[in-house]
């Protein structure tokens, strides 16, 4: 094919072509690649590998979908010339009809190449587009997310998770393949969920720098970076003076807590809040835009231990609407406690809609005092709650240069904020503790 002059392949290169080859073959049904930035990923995956697919079977059904439509259109592009190229058409004829954009104003956005003579088509979409029409036969999935500024929206991960779910999984049948390619940017990005939720999948992991992780296909030394003519120790070195954490997610593809700022430590999972409890409060943040959800949690307590459950964790809820998942719920007479800023909010679920809810204790330094609080207990969560696990690892104090202050960054804090506001209702009102700083 008419590979890129500029591109030189390396070791992990081949290795990675060696698996994407089994892919072709139908031997690996969930592939994934996971690597740093401007590492000739997208290079292999998503500008060679369709045109090789359709190649060997000119029936498949490709989709491509990528974060935003100037990059999928960069893709289609690229891939079109690859398929018009003449080392191209030397091994595999002339295969290329004409791209059209498609009329519907569900898939304005999409672009199709159809295979000439045969009913194979590669489509290209950006994230969030519509997929409709015929069952998908390999859907390569190259970067949902962007940068840092979405790798810190929970509207954005959750969204991900979500389509994934709902829409991708809906068009694949039986044979289907998956190919994804991606920069690790958060715990619970896509790659970091299906790790956890989904066993059948092959991971290909080359972080910038080796490390100790003992990985067969990995023949570096440890300390040895992965791309040196194009990303030397040095220049990674000094990427990584600017910020640890996200070297560690975007370079080294190992997303999560930075102990040094995290402001609770990483709590126990349990399959189920505890059944014999002394003590049941749920927690109630209020949220009012996408990155700043409704946050619902119930909190039981038997002495010192804590156990938490997520219920609610939606941006832009009505107070109409909040009242009735409550009630779906099933919260009758349960006391709730609440974010104090919102009393507008607090009367409304009150009188209007008969809740048993009240503000959390407010005074100076009450947050401080509030994360105390949490943290002289011995606190646990539920499996499925997979915000409050997220929470937990992007909670974290501001920093100025190396040192960590006690002021925590008003950010993904919304579920541990209603945990706070049960922890501290409990100790504070119920036990009568103090409620001075």
């Amino acid at each position: 094919m008419d590979m890129n002059p500029r591109y030189v392949p390396e070791d992990f290169h081949v290795y990675i072509a060696s698996r994407l080859q089994l892919f072709a073959e139908g031997k690996i049904k969930r592939l994934g690649v996971l690597m740093p930035p401007q590492h000739g990923k997208s290079e292999l995956s998503t500008r060679h590998f369709p045109p090789h697919l359709v190649g060997l079977n000119p029936n498949l059904n490709i989709l491509l979908t990528a974060y935003g439509k100037d990059l999928v259109t960069q893709f289609n592009r690229y891939i079109q010339n690859v398929m018009l190229s003449k080392p191209y058409r030397a091994v595999y004829g002339n295969l290329l009809a004409t791209g059209r954009r498609m009329d519907s104003a569900e898939e304005k956005n999409t672009k199709t190449l159809s295979i000439v003579g045969h009913k194979g088509v590669i489509r290209t979409i950006p994230r969030g587009g519509g997929i409709t029409g015929n069952p998908v036969d390999v859907l390569i999935i190259d970067d949902l997310i962007k940068g840092s500024d979405e790798a810190r929206s929970d509207a954005v991960l959750s969204g991900n998770w979500e389509w994934w779910n709902e829409v991708a999984k809906a068009r694949l049948h039986n044979d289907s393949q998956v190919l994804l390619v991606n920069t690790r940017w958060a715990e619970n990005d896509l790659p970091g969920m299906l790790m956890k939720k989904e066993k059948n999948w092959e991971w290909i992991i080359f972080p910038a720098v080796k490390t100790e992780d003992i990985r067969e296909y990995d023949k570096r030394e440890v300390g040895e970076p992965l791309y040196p003519k194009k990303h030397s120790l040095e220049k990674l070195k000094e990427t990584e003076s600017n910020s640890k954490t996200s070297f560690q997610a975007v370079y080294q593809q190992n997303p999560g807590r930075n102990e040094q700022t995290a402001i609770y430590p990483k709590w126990p999972t349990v399959p189920r809040l505890m059944d014999m409890y002394q003590v049941e409060i749920y927690g109630l943040d209020f949220g009012w835009n996408t990155d700043n959800p409704m946050a619902l949690v119930q909190s039981r307590f038997w002495g010192n231990r804590a156990h938490h459950k997520e219920h609610i964790y939606d941006p832009e809820l009505t107070t109409p609407q909040l009242a009735e998942r409550m009630r779906a719920i099933g919260i009758t007479s349960e006391l709730i406690v609440a974010d104090s800023a919102r009393p507008d909010k607090i009367k409304e679920l009150r009188d209007d809609y008969g809740f048993n809810i009240v503000g959390v204790p407010k005074f100076q330094g009450s947050i401080e005092t509030g994360i105390s609080d949490v943290n002289d207990l011995d606190n646990y969560y539920t499996e499925e709650s997979l915000h409050i696990g997220y929470e937990l690892d992007k909670y974290v104090y501001v920093t100025q240069g190396e040192y960590v202050t006690k002021t925590p960054v008003d950010k993904h804090n919304h579920l541990l904020d209603a945990i706070r506001y049960t922890c501290m209702y409990r100790k504070r009102v119920l036990q009568g503790g103090a409620t001075q700083a």
